[in-house]
């Protein structure tokens, strides 16, 4: 649940622009995920060359990825929904599409919101974020904190398994989310593995070192 947004033009799988919330291990470990309005549709419309990458979504400034297994927009282009195809970057962009609190970052080809900000799923806009914000969007036990520009569970909860509330931080919990080597670590609030263990990305559980 970063403040950060990032509007990938990774197509396969998507017919619409896909607004996700970058993570990192920690935030995976203490129960933060992506989060995003994905729409997907049926395998069999899956492009696998640039040229169907280019003749479903537009024509231009459009490729396969060999890496990702999608269409992706080339640099400076981001994925519109309404015309289907990857159009010119641009701040103006960004703020046609999702409201003014939003600039276009080069660096990254993404929308991201201006600091202080927030991007609001429901609304598809950023929004000036507080602690009543974050409870309307994941219940009681958060707050908004601005050191971290983000909704945060307060001491002793963590996000659940959807990623849509604060539950209750025990051992048992992080077990179910990770597997029987993981804990909880109450010092610092979140799920963690047991000694001589490491999350291991390909089972998304705490494997031994």
């Amino acid at each position: 649940m970063e403040n950060k947004l990032t509007v990938l033009a990774v197509l396969a799988l998507l017919t619409v622009s896909v607004l996700v919330l970058t993570n990192t291990l920690p935030e995976l470990l203490s129960g933060k995920a992506l989060k995003g309005d994905v729409s997907s549709v049926t395998e069999e419309t899956y492009p696998t060359t640039t040229a169907e990458c280019k003749s479903q979504y537009g024509g231009e400034h459009i490729s396969f990825n060999d890496t990702y297994g999608l269409c992706v927009c080339d640099s400076g282009y981001l994925f519109s929904a309404a015309a289907n195809k990857c159009e010119k970057a641009s701040t103006t962009w960004c703020q046609n599409h999702y409201g003014r609190n939003i600039v276009y970052n080069a660096t990254s080809n993404d929308c991201v919101c201006k600091t202080g900000y927030l991007f609001d799923t429901v609304k598809q806009k950023c929004v000036k974020p507080s602690t009543s914000w974050c409870k309307g969007l994941y219940g009681n036990h958060i707050s908004y904190d601005k050191t971290q520009n983000d909704c945060v569970c307060n001491s002793g909860y963590l996000f659940d398994d959807s990623k849509q509330k604060c539950v209750t931080g025990t051992s048992t919990y992080c077990k179910g989310l990770f597997g029987s080597n993981a804990t909880y670590d109450k010092t610092n609030n979140r799920c963690d593995c047991k000694s001589g263990y490491s999350y291991d990305y390909a089972t998304g559980q705490c494997a031994k070192d």
